[in-house]
Parts: structure tokens; C-alpha cells; sequence
């Protein structure tokens, strides 16, 4: 599969899609302000998460949602939405860690305190951490989980859509 990128002049969001596709607006801020971008500087994805939650049902929460919410303005209510796929970047962590902390806790002393310190090691496999600039960590887990297990590899197909570009190196994420 071969990709194009763009990137919004409005809000920066940038975009990499199958070459020959059409992109007229912008997957976040629906502006028409999008212009080429070298791909150089990103890593390309390895492997993608199918989506779990088909259309149809992404469509039905939400109108559950909207009608649930009776002080929400009757627009809300009652409008319907316009769905566009978009596969988000993250890397994928795994590894050891080991805390080491100091505190000073309430004690039967003349300070009233006393010192207190520990560690703490554990193992963690896994770890989605957001490469887009624009997703938060708190964002990404929202969205989870994340079964790793459905992964696919980018060459059979590829991802069904475009996909953000991850700009945050494995070092910065």
C-alpha cells in the first residue's frame, strides 16, 4: 500500500491515506485547508487494531446518548452524526519497572514525623502510549481496551481507512 499525507493548515491534524483516495476535508476540524506532508520524519505503522464497534452500532449509542441527555438542546437530541473511520497512532510497551520513594509520615517524635522509604517493582505488558501529538494519554485510555491479540499486520490490507500520522518518536512517546 502506498500513502499520502496531509496535514491541516487549521488545526495540524495530519492524515496519511492510500495513494489515489480522496481526502476533500479534514478527519478532525471538517476544514478544507489540507496540504501535502512529507512522511520521512513519522514511523509507519506495523500493525493495526480492527475497529470492534461497527457503524451501526456506533451510530445507536450515540442516539441513546442523545436522547438520555434531557436538558441537552433538542438539536442534540435529535441530530444524527456523520461518522468518518480514523486509525490513531500508539506504540505498544511492554517492560520492568522499579520505583524507589521517600516520605515523611505522622510519628510520636519531636518533629512529629518520621521518615519512610521503599520500592516498588512490577512488570507491565502492553501499554498503549499515544505517538500523536494531538491524543492524550487520558484520551487513548477512554477509547480502550485495546485487545492486541485482534492485531493485523499493515500488509494484508492495511487499515480500511486513513490513519493519523504518529509523529512522536518511540524515544519521545
Amino acid at each position: 500500500m502506498t500513502v499520502h499525507a496531509v496535514q491541516c493548515r487549521s488545526c495540524g491534524g495530519a492524515i496519511a491515506h492510500e495513494t489515489g483516495s480522496v481526502m476533500p476535508r479534514c478527519l478532525f476540524c471538517g476544514r478544507d485547508a489540507l496540504e501535502e506532508r512529507d512522511l520521512d520524519e513519522a514511523a509507519s505503522p506495523e500493525v493495526f487494531l480492527p475497529f470492534a464497534t461497527s457503524e451501526a452500532e456506533a451510530r445507536a449509542a450515540f442516539k441513546q446518548w442523545a436522547r438520555s441527555r434531557f436538558w441537552a438542546p433538542r438539536s442534540i437530541r435529535r441530530a444524527t452524526v456523520k461518522l468518518s473511520q480514523l486509525f490513531l497512532p500508539a506504540w505498544m510497551w511492554s517492560g520492568e519497572l522499579e520505583t524507589h520513594w521517600a516520605a515523611l509520615i505522622p510519628a510520636a517524635t519531636r518533629s512529629g514525623k518520621r521518615p519512610l522509604t521503599g520500592q516498588e517493582r512490577g512488570h507491565v505488558e502492553r501499554v498503549m502510549v499515544p505517538s500523536s501529538p494531538t491524543l492524550s494519554q487520558g484520551e487513548l485510555a477512554e477509547l480502550a481496551p485495546f485487545p492486541a491479540g485482534n492485531a493485523r499486520p499493515l500488509g494484508d490490507g492495511g487499515p480500511p481507512g486513513p490513519y493519523e500520522v504518529g509523529l512522536l518518536t518511540r524515544e519521545v512517546a
